[in-house]
């Protein structure tokens, strides 16, 4: 069901690309994160590159969201960050930074979340046998 709400949010993210679709990304991103910490205990090796994965998506997803809320201040009435004028470059490196994060943000998502969720549970589960059968680590790697 988590790989499936994150399929959703991902789609969601590029194709209309609301904060609120990057924010649910993100919680979608944190809660896989549990499971494979729990999953983790259970099989280490194939996991663990996954979680890393995971959770540097949640940190940069965290980062678009942060500047997301800088753009808003930007523009809210009574202007609380300083006129446009005094906030023009600051305007302009956030704008950068946001198109610079959707962008690397979107594309790992994909990577981790673009398969079926049915496809994806089988990846996890072939890699986690094959530690369990102690294949050797680049036979693992190749079939994954």
């Amino acid at each position: 069901a988590i790989l499936r709400r994150a399929r959703k949010a991902l789609d969601k993210a590029g194709s209309r690309g609301e904060a609120d679709d990057f924010h649910d990304l993100r919680k979608a991103a944190k809660t896989h994160s549990m499971h494979l910490s729990l999953l983790g205990r259970l099989w280490p090796t194939p996991i663990k590159s996954r979680r890393k994965a995971v959770d540097s998506l949640g940190e940069r997803l965290g980062d678009l969201h942060d500047v997301f809320v800088m753009r808003t201040l930007l523009d809210a009435d009574g202007e609380p960050l300083g006129p446009p004028e005094d906030t023009r470059l600051l305007a302009k490196l956030l704008k950068r930074s946001e198109k610079s994060l959707r962008k690397s943000c979107l594309a790992d998502a994909t990577e981790l979340f673009g398969d079926s969720p049915k496809r994806s549970t089988r990846k996890l589960a072939r890699k986690a046998r094959d530690d369990l059968a102690g294949a050797p680590d680049d036979l693992a790697a190749a079939a994954g």
